[in-house]
């Protein structure tokens, strides 16, 4: 940039998802964007799109912009974006949170026409890019051997996901409320008993790993049943039909909402079977592991993370649901801890933030 009062403005445009509902998708990005927001000399925008059609009302934006980073938003965005990049010139970076086509096909429902949609809107999207960020190193495996993607041509960061700035900013002023009061409000809210205990399942049904875990929920809800005065808490998946007199929906909570619901849970369970894979470590995983929650969990609730069962979670394939309580009892409090401590070094924003400036500083040298 040049010196003297003609010096133009180093602008910073962050593509990614809407914040309203809150996902983990736009958690990602909206860390980038707070990343990197305060850096001197820089201005940042963030642009919320959706569907193609916001792309080309933000196009203007996008293209007078020196550098855009694409995080969280779907594969075909993201490949609008390289295409309109490549037309003007643009530095576009793609950051990946995950893969749809090889969530789909691990899952096993997904159509011919969804998955190749799917699988030429990736593998045009990494083709096409030079700088790609991945939230795991199992991301990269699956670009190259799954999306068939040159990666040695490539300039490829790894930056694990991070607890959220604005979850952090919730649980903080969360925690300065009367605990007795806070959870009376949030058990009125939900029609709660005061006195029960909440076991906390969150799944989001943007994604269909989540489905699948909602789908191993109602296999075990018999079990689930005989504990007693529990409650499983559903969030994020939106279902009329009530699977158990035990287990309740509710669908999208506002994020302070959802946070206090987690404040005043016994535990935070993620059902999830094997083929319901993720990109990277789960947002859930890393709330939970923060407000000291003790997460059962299968192996696959966990991926990418450096959790290790009966350390740091409750393994739920060595857990008898009917016996949940009791091992809550014996050994919440000692994985929890250690899982709070593997959050907090492993996982925590300032890792992010760190990441995500070696990664600037190394495109804005090329």
């Amino acid at each position: 940039m040049a010196d003297g009062s003609s010096r133009k403005t180093f602008t910073i445009a962050v593509v990614g998802p809407y914040g309203t509902p809150t996902t983990g998708s736009f958690l990602r990005s909206s860390n980038i964007w707070h990343v990197i927001k305060g850096l001197k000399g820089v201005r940042v925008i963030y642009l919320p799109i959706t569907y193609p059609v916001e792309v080309l009302a933000n196009l203007r934006l996008i293209t007078s912009s020196d550098l855009i980073i694409v995080s969280g938003v779907s594969p075909w965005i993201s490949a609008i974006i390289v295409f309109f990049s490549i037309l003007f010139k643009k530095h576009v970076i793609i950051d990946v949170h995950g893969s749809p086509f090889y969530e789909h096909l691990m899952a096993g429902r997904v159509s011919i026409f969804r998955k190749m949609l799917f699988f030429v809107t990736e593998h045009l999207t990494y083709r096409l890019s030079s700088s790609i960020i991945l939230a795991s190193k199992g991301l990269l495996s699956i670009i190259s051997a799954y999306l068939k993607v040159r990666v040695n041509d490539k300039r490829i960061y790894i930056v694990p996901n991070s607890l959220n700035y604005l979850f952090i900013k919730i649980i903080n002023k969360l925690l300065s409320i009367d605990k007795r009061t806070l959870r009376n409000y949030i058990m009125r809210k939900l029609k709660l008993d005061e006195d029960s205990k909440v076991i906390l399942v969150p799944l989001p049904n943007v994604f269909i790993s989540n489905i699948l875990a909602y789908e191993l929920l109602r296999k075990i809800v018999n079990e689930i049943n005989s504990m007693g005065n529990i409650k499983v808490i559903v969030t994020g998946i939106v279902k009329s039909e009530s699977i158990s007199k035990g287990v309740i929906t509710t669908g999208y909570l506002p994020y302070p909402e959802y946070a206090a619901l987690l404040l005043n849970s016994s535990a935070e369970l993620l059902p999830y079977p094997e083929n319901a894979v993720s990109g990277g470590v789960r947002n859930k995983v890393l709330e939970a592991g923060y407000c000291g929650v003790p997460i059962i969990s299968t192996r696959s609730g966990v991926l990418h993370s450096n959790a290790r069962a009966w350390i740091h979670y409750i393994p739920l394939e060595d857990t008898s649901i009917k016996d949940l309580l009791n091992v809550i009892n014996d050994v919440g409090l000692y994985v929890s801890s250690n899982m709070r401590s593997l959050v907090i070094n492993e996982y925590s924003l300032n890792s992010f933030a760190r990441e995500i400036l070696k990664v600037l500083k190394q495109e804005l040298s090329q």
